[in-house]
């Protein structure tokens, strides 16, 4: 059986963080509990004997007494209170499916494509208080190719997630603790925070918006079988309304105005 060397809290979803959490483990750390209401990662947590704790709980009773060195936040859409956050002795830390600053909150990838980035990237950073704002553990930056859309591009993140974690490990097992303060005010390093609740208008296709802009808008709003947060594309033709899987251009052969069927 492998030595314990670290403890942790982990909170989040999906088959990321069970990578991670099985990355953790193999390191020979140790995991106190799981806080998670994910099918998937409740089946981990069944099959390797971790404890299950739901989202909902009183985190802050519940483990106000139990000394533990990291909280990891990871594939978590909740905000976590102060009162949790401050637990660990060591540190909390979140990851970010972008380059901290820039495209916090929600949909990073979705307003990444809007905006016409031609990078993007995921971000290990310290959990404060003011959310997606702590000291930047490590990140790594990830390319948006033309036909990029926001479910590709979050399967890129997904990859990075799992790889910097590794190297986050390692940081951690070399106990450094410090980070990066995050670049509030240089030109291309302003925070733009995104609410859950923002949506591109409706998604409805404008047809006096340039191609390169319908374009855009259309691969934004594929994340295939993710949670559709945001809106979808839509085209509304005459009194009916069409919802749009994708969208390919077409050279120009008749005379006729956008939009026109």
């Amino acid at each position: 059986m492998l030595e314990t060397t670290k403890t942790a809290i982990f909170v989040g979803a999906t088959q990321v963080m069970i990578d991670c959490l099985e990355q953790w483990r193999a390191d020979g750390n140790g995991i106190l509990a799981v806080v998670s209401d994910c099918p998937e990662v409740a089946a981990w947590a069944s099959k390797t004997g971790t404890d299950l704790v739901a989202p909902k709980s009183n985190l802050a009773e519940r483990f106000g007494d139990v000394d533990f060195e990291y909280l990891f936040s990871i594939v978590n859409h909740a905000v976590l209170p102060d009162d949790v956050i401050t637990l660990p002795t060591r540190r909390a830390i979140n990851y970010h499916d972008s380059l901290l600053p820039n495209y916090a909150g929600f949909n990073s990838t979705a307003w990444a494509i809007l905006d016409g980035e031609a990078s993007h990237g995921v971000t290990w950073h310290t959990m404060i208080a003011d959310v997606d704002s702590g000291d930047i553990a490590l990140q790594r930056t990830i390319s948006i190719s033309e036909e990029e859309t926001a479910y590709s591009l979050g399967i890129k993140c997904a990859i990075a997630c799992r790889e910097t974690f590794a190297e986050l490990m390692a940081l951690l097992a070399e106990e450094v603790q410090s980070g990066t303060p995050m670049d509030m005010v240089s030109p291309g390093s302003q925070r733009n925070f995104h609410f859950r609740s923002e949506r591109p208008g409706l998604g409805l296709i404008d047809f006096d918006q340039d191609l390169v802009g319908i374009d855009r808008l259309v691969r934004a709003l594929e994340f295939g079988r993710e949670d559709k947060w945001m809106c979808l594309p839509k085209l509304v033709i005459g009194d009916e309304v069409f919802l749009v899987e994708r969208a390919t251009a077409a050279v120009d052969t008749a005379p006729t105005s956008p939009g026109q069927i």
